[in-house]
């Protein structure tokens, strides 16, 4: 018979197994997180983190006005708000009287309120693909201008503007049949919502170099919009 052993037991004491387990933790984090511990931002860091996502001129964006500008307007706007309709007005007056701005045009439908305003998104999407920026920019102003283009999606009008600027109407109606552009408005629209817009226009100000500089979450008249732009370091 082989002789009896005697079984120590092992014991941890509470401070210890608080330690042992904080460490269990911890390495559970590191591991799921990829091999890095992640701090959880604020709410406020997260906003600024979202914000700053907007703040570079992307290859497909339209852009009125110089791209090395010392300021730039990033506008998420809904082609049937009444208010993107009066912001539109003021942009363009300050672009007018601003040498130091240019204006990034970006979409943020509101579709419980303004159920056409994708398409509208969509069509003029499509008429700056096929006619290039100058089509884009001024089938936009007509959008907003002409009452008559108000809350309704008339393709057979939006088709006759395109053609004033060389898009033709077989181009035009086949690029909006194949949703080409969905992606890029959904994309724009989460853009927005993500940085916490409510309501449009919702527009962000960085510098060329990308930095924030003032976020506008509503419309403002050109007198406010000119006393913004000519003095960008009172900005920040």
């Amino acid at each position: 018979m082989e002789p009896e052993t005697q079984k120590q037991a092992f014991t941890i004491n509470t401070p210890t197994a608080v330690i042992i387990g904080s460490i269990i933790i911890a390495v559970a984090v590191f591991f799921s997180n990829g091999g890095s511990f992640k701090k959880e931002l604020t709410p406020e860091e997260l906003h600024e983190k979202q914000v700053s996502a907007m703040l570079q001129i992307q290859e497909d964006d339209y852009v009125r006005g110089n791209k090395d500008a010392e300021i730039i307007v990033y506008e998420y706007s809904d082609i049937d708000c009444p208010y993107c309709r009066e912001f539109h007005k003021t942009m363009n007056e300050a672009m007018e009287q601003n040498d130091n701005v240019a204006w990034v045009y970006r979409h943020f439908p509101l579709d419980s309120l303004h159920p056409l305003a994708r398409q509208k998104a969509e069509a003029v999407e499509c008429i700056g693909s096929i006619g290039g920026e100058d089509a884009f920019w001024g089938v936009l102003d007509t959008l907003f201008e002409d009452e008559s283009f108000h809350n309704v999606f008339d393709i057979e009008k939006i088709s006759a503007l395109g053609e004033t600027f060389g898009v033709s109407k077989d181009a035009l109606q086949q690029c909006i049949s194949d949703n080409t552009f969905a992606e890029k408005i959904m994309a724009q629209q989460n853009q927005a919502t993500d940085a916490g817009a409510q309501g449009t226009p919702y527009s962000v100000l960085g510098d060329k170099e990308g930095n924030f500089l003032l976020e506008l979450p509503g419309y403002v008249d050109t007198a406010t919009m000119n006393q913004i732009l000519s003095n960008p370091n009172a900005l920040q």
